[in-house]
C-alpha cells in the first residue's frame, strides 16, 4: 500500500510507476482482486483530493468542458472512469455533495449568506449537477443548526446584528423570519426550526409539572398556558404531554412489578382503562411477571389450577409466547411438587394442621399441571398422617381421592383412617407422630 501512495504522491500515475507497482505485485505474489482493491482505495482518495483542489482553484469552473477536465484527472490516475461516477454519486460517500456542503459550510460561519456567497453556491451546484432535493437537504441541516445556535443564545437586545428581542410568540415568529431570510432558509423550514425550539421549551417545562407522572386539572390548565407562551401548537403539545405520562407511567410499572405489587387483576383493569400496558414494559420484565403469577398459584393454599386462564388468558394478557409461558408452567410444577411433600412434612412435625392442609393443596394444584406418579417417602406412617389430616378438613372428594393415590394410601388403610376419625369425632385432634 506504501508504494501505491509514493506512486501517486505527484497526484498522477506515471506509466513506469504503473509498471513497477506491477512487478511489485508478482514479487509479493498479491492476487488481482487483492492488489486492484489496495489500488482502487489510494487512487480514490488522490481522485477526490485532486478534484477538491480543481473546485477550490477554479480550475473545473473555468475549464471548457467539465467532462474532459474529469476524463483528464482519470487518465492521469489511471482510474476507471465507473468508479470515479460512483464517488460522485454514491450513497455512502458521495463526492460532490459533500464539496457543496463544504462551501456552504464556509459561506454561513459568518451567520450571513451574502449575495455573493448565493451566487458562488449556485455556479457550484451547476457545475457539479447537484440535484435540488441534496441541496436542500445541505441548507435546512447546515443553516437550520446555525438558526437554532443563534436563536438559542440571543438574549434581549444584546446579539450584534439582529437585535432579537424573544418576548412574545407573534413576535418571535417575526425575528425568525428575519432571522432565517438572512440564512437563506425557506419559509417551511423557518417554520420547522421554530416548532422545534417551541417543542423543546415546552417538553422541559412539562418535566418539571409533570415529574410525577399525575395529569391534574390545575396541572392542564399550567400546560395549556405554558403552550400558549411558547407558541406551540396544540397537537405537538398534546404528544409531548402523552410521551411524559407515558414514561412516568411506564417507569412506575415496572417499580411495581420489581417490588411484587402488581397482579394480573390490577393489569387487566390497566388494560381494561386502554392503557397499553405491554408496549410499556419489557418482555422480559412480563416473562418475569408471568412467572411470578404461577408460582403464586402454586402457592395459593388452595389447590386450584385452572388450564384456560394459566395457559391461555395470562400469555394472552402479558403478550408472551403461550408454548414457552406452558413449558414455565410444567418446570414450575415439577419443582415444586416434591417441595411441597417435604414442607408438608415437616409442618406435621410442628403440629401446624391448616399449613399442612394448604402446603397439600399445593401439592394437588402442582398435579394439576403436571400429573405425577405416587410419591415415596422413608416413614410411610407420616404419609397416613398427612392423609389423616386432609380427610379431616373436609375436602371435596376428587381432591382427597387423588392426594390419596399420590401419597400412596391404599383402599382399606383410607378406610379405615375415615372410620378413625368418625370413632373420634370431627372436632377432636388428630394424633401425629413426633
Amino acid at each position: 500500500m506504501a508504494n501505491v501512495t509514493d506512486a501517486l504522491s505527484g497526484g498522477r500515475m506515471e506509466e513506469h510507476k504503473l509498471a513497477a507497482l506491477n512487478q511489485l505485485k508478482n514479487i509479493f505474489g498479491l492476487g488481482k482482486r487483492e492488489a486492484e482493491s489496495i489500488t482502487l482505495d489510494i487512487t480514490s482518495k488522490v481522485y477526490r483530493k485532486r478534484l477538491a483542489q480543481g473546485v477550490s482553484s477554479g480550475d473545473l469552473e473555468f475549464s471548457d468542458s467539465k467532462a474532459a477536465f474529469l476524463q483528464n484527472l482519470c487518465e492521469e490516475l489511471h482510474f476507471d472512469p465507473q468508479k470515479a461516477t460512483e464517488i460522485h454519486e454514491g450513497t455512502d460517500a458521495p463526492l460532490f455533495p459533500e464539496i457543496y456542503r463544504q462551501k456552504l459550510q464556509q459561506c454561513a460561519a459568518d451567520g450571513v449568506l451574502s449575495d455573493e456567497d448565493v451566487k458562488a453556491l449556485t455556479r457550484l451546484r451547476v457545475m457539479l449537477c447537484i440535484p435540488q432535493h441534496t441541496i436542500d437537504a445541505a441548507h435546512s441541516d447546515i443553516c437550520g443548526s446555525l438558526f437554532e445556535k443563534l436563536y438559542n443564545t440571543a438574549s434581549p437586545g444584546k446579539l450584534p446584528e439582529f437585535r432579537l428581542v424573544l418576548k412574545s410568540p407573534r413576535r418571535r415568529m417575526i425575528q425568525s423570519n428575519q432571522l432565517g431570510g438572512i440564512l437563506g432558509l425557506t419559509v417551511r423550514e423557518i417554520v420547522e426550526v421554530h416548532r422545534s425550539l417551541a417543542e423543546q421549551a415546552f417538553r422541559q417545562q412539562a418535566e418539571v409539572i409533570l415529574a410525577d407522572g399525575q395529569l391534574t386539572k390545575a396541572r392542564i390548565e399550567q400546560l395549556n398556558e405554558l403552550q400558549k407562551q411558547v407558541g406551540l401548537p396544540p397537537e405537538y403539545a398534546q404528544k409531548v404531554i402523552k410521551n411524559i405520562t407515558i414514561t412516568k407511567m411506564a417507569a412506575a410499572l415496572e417499580t411495581a412489578i420489581n417490588r411484587g405489587r402488581l397482579n394480573m387483576k390490577q393489569i387487566r383493569e390497566l388494560k381494561e382503562a386502554s392503557i397499553d400496558f405491554n408496549s410499556m414494559i419489557s418482555e422480559k420484565l412480563r416473562e418475569n411477571l408471568h412467572k411470578k403469577t404461577v408460582d403464586e398459584i402454586f402457592s395459593s393454599g388452595t389447590g386450584e389450577f385452572d388450564e384456560e386462564e394459566v395457559y391461555e388468558k395470562i400469555p394472552i394478557d402479558l403478550n408472551i409466547n403461550a408454548e414457552k409461558a406452558k413449558g414455565v408452567v410444567h418446570e414450575l410444577a415439577r419443582s415444586r411438587l416434591s417441595n411441597s411433600l417435604i414442607q408438608a412434612v415437616a409442618l406435621l412435625r410442628q403440629r401446624n394442621q391448616q399449613g399442612v392442609v394448604s402446603t397439600l393443596n399445593d401439592l394437588l394444584a402442582c398435579d394439576k399441571a403436571v400429573p405425577s406418579e405416587p410419591l415415596t417417602w422413608e416413614v410411610p406412617e407420616e404419609l397416613a398422617d398427612l392423609y389423616t389430616i386432609y380427610m379431616k378438613n373436609n375436602p371435596a372428594p376428587e381432591k382427597l381421592c387423588r392426594l390419596q393415590y399420590l401419597l400412596g394410601i391404599s383402599d382399606s388403610a383410607a378406610t379405615a383412617l375415615g372410620e378413625t376419625i368418625l370413632s373420634w369425632g370431627r372436632g377432636r385432634e388428630v394424633c401425629v407422630l413426633t
